[in-house]
């Protein structure tokens, strides 16, 4: 919710330039348009998996991302949207956390960082790992 809300209704974020500089979307089987995802996916497991994120992303966006612009900005505001343009935008900022966000730790959760994002991302092997520097060194 807060990528999407960020990226498309803050016009001053201080993530701005973050923003600009990542993807719009990554391309997973849930954007792709329905008749390929058909024919593609049939009789998979992953059919399954993305009909399922695709009702869970609804959700989503109906009982949390909608009511959290209109409680961010006001109703008159939400009402001048296209909620269908605003859902497709919410799912694509879905797409960009699942493919960048890491857990920080137990008090702050999964986060994008901007740093982090300039990180080789291997999904076998990590070769970077960040942690907070020793106590005591000054600093």
């Amino acid at each position: 919710v807060a990528l999407w809300l960020e990226r498309h209704h803050v016009h001053a974020s201080p993530f701005a330039p973050y923003f600009d500089w990542l993807r719009t979307t990554e391309d997973v089987p849930l954007l792709w348009p329905r008749a390929q995802r058909r024919a593609l996916l049939r009789g998979t497991d992953v059919e399954a998996l993305v009909d399922g994120d695709d009702v869970a992303l609804r959700d989503d966006f109906d009982r949390e991302a909608w009511p959290t612009l209109v409680a961010f900005k006001d109703a008159d505001y939400a009402d001048s949207l296209n909620r269908q343009q605003q859902y497709h935008y919410f799912v694509a900022a879905a797409t960009l956390v699942a493919s960048r966000a890491f857990g920080v730790d137990g008090h702050h959760g999964d986060a994008m960082l901007p740093f982090a994002a300039l990180f080789n991302h291997s999904t076998t092997a990590p070769h970077v790992h960040v942690r907070d520097a020793p106590r005591g060194d000054g600093g």
